[in-house]
């Protein structure tokens, strides 16, 4: 098969519909496109049996729909990507399979769509529009795999369903990567750091251009700012604004990609693992969502592979449900649960990864609580509600500055649980 079978710079398809076996990507655009219309398109894209007819001559995933360039527009299009082999075949792409520099998936609508296939990938992409769209046994990710950021994304009103394979991420912000961990000197926007960069993440040979990524100060004089890469060339570094308060020798810097700025509102997450954001998030607001049968929502900072320290910060979930319990990813945190977590602390950096999270008028109906872990500062918990649960909350020994006011248990034995308990300020809590 072709590479690609339509593809173009700016172009249109509407009321098509297109039958192809032995694929490898049947839609797409071009990195310098401006202008790719989708409308009321099907697409069915199945492997024939002999799976040896299959040849592929990258290492790219087969893919229905692939856009790499800006201001696309997906509408009312049904689209089934299937596996071949160990090539996952995947409904939807956004995002180069590289580093994409200055250019990428940006300003795009994906709407009213039907999307199923092994996997959805959200890669590079910033200011997305993503709604209404119903998503069967697809994980959602919104990811930074081999690039500086993926941000600016309005998730609203999808089905999300059915998500049993890989790791069962039914959404997630996942990648790992980083370029620096240790301490730097700063006069407004200039940054020095006191070591060279080493650069990690996915592709056999990590890029350098960092311009999009965030630089985090994580503990010490400054701790809780981030700001944007704007350019890097060695120690040299330049960010897109001062800092309200400089970093000094106490403080600790960490320079990964950044996914944030983001909501996610009003959908439906159905029979799959977790809604998390995993590794470096900032600034996502999680609201009027509903889970049945999920792993629960969590926001998750940690070092993923050991190549970054990726913070989550200012995450707020506000009146979101669990209707039921007992999702499908099997997460080594336990039941089904609402809430923050940290990971992977050791001698390199034991300090906090999350920070200035909120969790608001969250309703857990059954079989699911709230738990704060890991190494974690100042966090509220207001106004939620736990129903039929041995446990309401449980707060691990390592979270500091914990905020529990009016919230409500019923039909629960501890409201209250773990060693971090005693660090907490409780106001009001309900029968």
């Amino acid at each position: 098969p072709p590479e690609t079978l339509i593809g173009g710079r700016d172009y249109g398809l509407q009321n098509l519909t297109i039958f192809c076996f032995n694929y490898r990507r049947v839609i797409s655009d071009s990195p310098d496109s401006e202008r790719l219309r989708l409308d009321h398109v099907t697409v069915r894209a199945v492997p024939e049996a002999v799976r040896v007819r299959i040849t592929k001559s990258n290492k790219e995933t087969l893919a229905a729909v692939h856009l790499l360039g800006r201001n696309f527009q997906l509408t009312h299009c049904d689209l089934y990507a299937a596996t071949a082999g160990n090539l996952p075949g995947r409904c939807l792409v956004t995002g180069p399979w590289g580093f994409c520099g200055e250019k990428g998936p940006w300003w795009g609508v994906v709407s009213d769509c039907v999307l199923d296939g092994h996997l959805y990938g959200m890669e590079a992409f910033r200011g997305l529009i993503f709604e209404r769209n119903r998503i069967k046994g697809v994980a959602v990710g919104a990811s930074t795999y081999w690039n500086n950021f993926a941000k600016e994304l309005y998730f609203a009103e999808n089905v999300v369903q059915h998500v049993y394979g890989g790791d069962r991420e039914i959404l997630t912000s996942d990648a790992g990567g980083g370029a620096y961990f240790g301490k730097a000197t700063a006069t407004g926007t200039r940054l020095t750091l006191a070591a060279d960069p080493v650069f990690k993440d996915y592709a056999p040979t990590a890029h350098t251009d960092y311009r999009g990524a965030a630089v985090y100060i994580l503990d010490g004089t400054g701790a809780g700012q981030w700001r944007t890469v704007t350019a890097n060339q060695g120690r040299e570094w330049e960010v897109d604004r001062p800092w309200d308060v400089p970093p000094d020798d106490t403080s600790l810097l960490s320079i990964v990609p950044f996914r944030g700025r983001s909501l996610i509102v009003n959908n439906t997450f159905t029979d799959g693992g977790a809604v998390q954001m995993y590794g470096t998030v900032a600034d996502i607001i999680i609201a009027g969502n509903q889970g049945r049968r999920i792993d629960g929502f969590f926001t998750w900072g940690l070092n993923p592979h050991g190549w970054g320290w990726q913070p989550a910060w200012t995450t707020q979930m506000l009146d979101n449900e669990i209707l039921e319990q007992s999702g499908y990813g099997g997460r080594v945190w336990g039941p089904t649960f609402l809430g923050v977590i940290t990971s992977n602390s050791n001698e390199q950096y034991s300090g906090p990864l999350a920070r200035g999270n909120i969790l608001r008028r969250n309703v857990l109906h059954t079989g699911a609580y709230i738990s704060l872990g890991g190494v974690s500062v100042d966090t509220l918990v207001e106004s939620c509600t736990v129903r039929h649960h041995p446990v309401g909350i449980r707060l691990g020994k390592d979270v500091r500055g914990v905020l529990l006011r009016r919230n409500v248990f019923v039909d629960v034995a501890k409201p209250l649980d773990g060693d971090g308990v005693a660090n907490a300020q409780v106001v009001a809590t309900g029968p």
